[in-house]
């Protein structure tokens, strides 16, 4: 069975200062968007205190990474998410190895790092007490999407759990 579409998202968050002035990081970058939830979101309790600043990475000189097109958000308690997407269509084998090349991909990290430590160091006047060493996360996303999915995906992970020992921080369908 074939995946008609489908996307690789690989995130990397990282706490890159004690705070930072979203306000003056826009003025900085001339770009951005404030995040908004979901429309359907599932309450109207959630939502976000301070909204993030979404950008894109073209809008501050970020091309693509390894094939995947980058989109950061500023957290104004220091944190900076960059998102990496890839679309996907093929079989459930290629698939699972297009992730495998993502998960744990220290060539990617460092690319990712490098390209999040250049747009702070061109915003830093709009940060407070910026980190020389960054705490981070990263986490794979896959979002596979046929007329199927759910059990496809079910048995891709399970075939997974039975054929590698390839480590990795959270999978998601």
């Amino acid at each position: 069975m074939e995946i008609e579409a489908g996307t690789l998202t690989a995130f990397y968050l990282y706490d890159v200062a004690d705070q930072i002035d979203l306000v003056r990081l826009r003025a900085t970058t001339g770009a951005g968007a404030e995040a908004r939830l979901a429309a359907r979101a599932p309450s109207s309790y959630l939502q976000y205190q301070t909204p993030p600043l979404v950008i894109e990475g073209d809008q501050v000189g970020m091309g693509a990474i390894d094939g995947f097109r980058p989109r950061l958000k500023f957290f104004d308690y220091g944190v900076v998410s960059l998102s990496l997407h890839r679309p996907f269509c093929g079989s459930w084998a290629d698939l699972i190895a297009a992730s495998q090349t993502s998960i744990e991909n220290e060539a990617l990290e460092a690319k990712a790092e490098a390209e999040v430590r250049r747009v702070v160091a061109r915003c830093a006047a709009a940060m407070t007490r910026v980190r020389e060493r960054y705490l981070s996360e990263d986490y794979l996303v896959i979002l596979p999407r046929s007329s199927r999915t759910r059990d496809c995906a079910i048995r891709v992970f399970r075939w997974h759990e039975t054929h590698t020992t390839q480590p990795h921080h959270s999978v998601t369908v």
